[in-house]
């Protein structure tokens, strides 16, 4: 639990940039599944730029 602290503040403190979905998915790479935490990071930002398009075309229209 202490271990997985630092990686939650990330997520946390970066205003949106990272999801905790890819602070998990760090977490799991520094654990030594590399791949399958980059897969995670992966999904996680993808998630955080379809969010951030939708909103930008809601601001538009």
């Amino acid at each position: 639990f202490i271990y997985n602290m630092p990686f939650r503040g990330i997520a946390k403190m970066m205003n949106g940039m990272v999801s905790m979905e890819m602070a998990e998915g760090i977490l799991v790479m520094v654990n030594g599944h590399f791949f399958k935490g980059l897969g995670q990071v992966w999904r996680g930002w993808r998630s955080l730029s379809r969010i951030a398009k939708a909103e930008k075309n809601a601001a538009k229209g």
